[in-house]
């Protein structure tokens, strides 16, 4: 779709009182106070134009007979597609539209909307159900200061020219999720938008550092991986990623092209506060830049032939996500996965095996577990012991039933859907995987704040009442999906080697 963004205002400071919240939970569907705007791909544009002055509207959806969405007409468009080109007003719409649509499910939350205006610069998104169109939501509909917050990250990100304006950029992000809990936003909210954001970073990067266009060459993609590729990023993280590319030419050869732009990349996004990771999983390394059949064999190898390591790459490397949208490589290599993984059961129960080694932190009254030693003594690791409880099963779950989904949240509930668990339960973890997440967002922001080195671990005796309380019976949920793993496993009390 075309660019519909206008001059940004500067950043504001403090909370946006304006930015509600609560609202940007609710369903897109609540937000339509009016039918959608929308006329046929053969409607002449003076029609087309008269319709919009009509309806006092920024935009008009053009449908196909069975009220698709195929292209959209804004405001912004009648300079740069009619005016400027002097295109004659009884030319159909179909001639000056933007036939890239981009649209969410209208029962999706309000934020799933603003994630797309953030990454794509859109103002107006369609709504829809089961792919008709419903409704037309816009940028001042959702929140008025969006573009005084995240909306200003993003506009300095897209326009930064050289690596330094990236840094200087991405500085905003440590801030954002400080100000976006304090406007009510959920957790998932959080992490979502600032993930979307992370993800900006490293294609700006890509393209300023000339690894965008070698990887268009090799018909390759930049794969996120880890809590990046789950969408699941808080404000202490390092960076995982690895490159795909095609099979036409000798991988080792297109290796040695892509792997010094790939570490100026590495390099770069360090500066950027995402620090390099130190078990070297960054598309730099000749182990993670691999051609589609190299990655293939290297999957295989995992699942056919498991060891210890094996089981730790699976934990990483199983939820990698391409950046800049869909890519058909990676759709084929996430295809080959799931029926791949689904059909070895002896790596699901490997895996299975393996999550059951890292326990809730919860002693046999269900009071706390406090760690003995190392750095943080008398605390709870909210990330190992807390948020890995449920990322650990979901992925096995996905695994095992051919899901392609990354984000902890959808694998939990294609779990549920695949093996007939009640909504209730499916509901209470994932509101719990949710709860953990926040409570490791506000010690972080709190840490940020302070001037301290962010972690995850708390002492949750330091916790107010109500925060120690929901903790503990967060965690109580992920003891309950570690049972529920074991059993449906058939893990039992045995101790299976890989």
């Amino acid at each position: 779709m075309a660019d519909e963004s206008g001059p940004v205002p500067p950043p504001v400071t403090g909370a946006p009182a304006e930015l509600d919240g609560r609202a940007l939970d609710r369903p897109l569907i609540e937000l339509i106070d009016r039918p959608p705007v929308a006329c046929s791909p053969h409607t002449p544009l003076r029609e087309a134009l008269e319709t919009m002055r009509r309806e006092r509207v920024g935009s008009i959806v053009v449908v196909d007979p069975q009220q698709r969405p195929v292209g959209i007409f804004t405001l912004g468009d009648v300079l740069r597609r009619v005016t400027l080109p002097q295109i004659p007003l009884d030319e159909p719409i179909c001639a000056v539209m933007s036939a890239k649509v981009f649209t969410a499910p209208a029962h999706k939350p309000a934020f799933e909307a603003a994630l797309l205006m953030a990454r794509e610069s859109l103002r107006h998104v369609p709504l829809v159900e089961r792919e008709r169109l419903v409704g037309v939501v816009s940028e001042s509909r959702l929140f008025a200061l969006w573009r005084r917050s995240v909306g200003s990250i993003r506009a300095a990100l897209v326009e930064a020219r050289d690596v330094e304006a990236v840094v200087l950029a991405a500085a905003g992000l440590r801030h954002m999720p400080a100000r976006l809990l304090a406007a009510g936003l959920t957790a998932d909210a959080v992490t979502r938008l600032l993930t979307s954001l992370n993800d900006l970073t490293v294609e700006r990067l890509l393209e300023l550092t000339g690894a965008a266009q070698a990887l268009r060459e090799t018909n390759g993609s930049w794969l996120a991986l880890g809590s990046q590729g789950r969408r699941e990023q808080t404000l202490a993280t390092d960076q995982d990623n690895a490159i795909l590319f095609d099979d036409e030419a000798d991988p080792a050869r297109r290796r040695e092209t892509l792997r010094p732009l790939a570490r100026a990349v590495n390099e770069a996004l360090d500066r950027c506060g995402f620090p390099l990771c130190r078990g070297n999983i960054m598309a730099s390394n000749p182990a993670w830049c691999l051609s589609l059949s190299e990655w293939r064999a290297r999957f295989a190898a995992w699942i056919d032939l498991p060891d210890q390591q094996a089981l730790l790459n699976a934990s990483i490397f199983f939820d990698f996500r391409p950046l800049s949208g869909p890519h058909p490589l990676v759709d084929a290599l996430r295809t080959w996965l799931a029926a791949h993984a689904s059909d070895n059961s002896r790596f699901l129960m490997l895996m299975a095996l393996n999550a059951q080694q890292n326990q809730a932190p919860l002693g046999v009254l269900r009071d706390f577990t406090l760690l003995r030693g190392g750095e943080y003594p008398h605390t709870v690791d909210l990330k190992t012991n807390g948020v890995q409880l449920f990322v650990e099963a979901a992925r096995i779950y996905a695994l095992a039933c051919g899901a392609t989904a990354t984000h902890t949240v959808e694998r939990l509930e294609a779990a549920a859907q695949a093996r007939s668990m009640s909504p209730q339960e499916t509901a209470a973890r994932c509101d719990a995987f949710r709860t953990v997440q926040r409570l490791r967002l506000r010690h972080q922001t709190a840490q940020l704040a302070r001037g301290e080195a962010m972690h995850n671990y708390v002492d949750p005796y330091r916790l107010n009442a109500i925060d120690r309380k929901v903790l503990k019976e967060a965690l109580h949920q992920g003891r309950s999906l570690q049972d529920r793993l074991a059993r449906d496993f058939s893990l039992g009390g045995t101790h299976v080697r890989a």
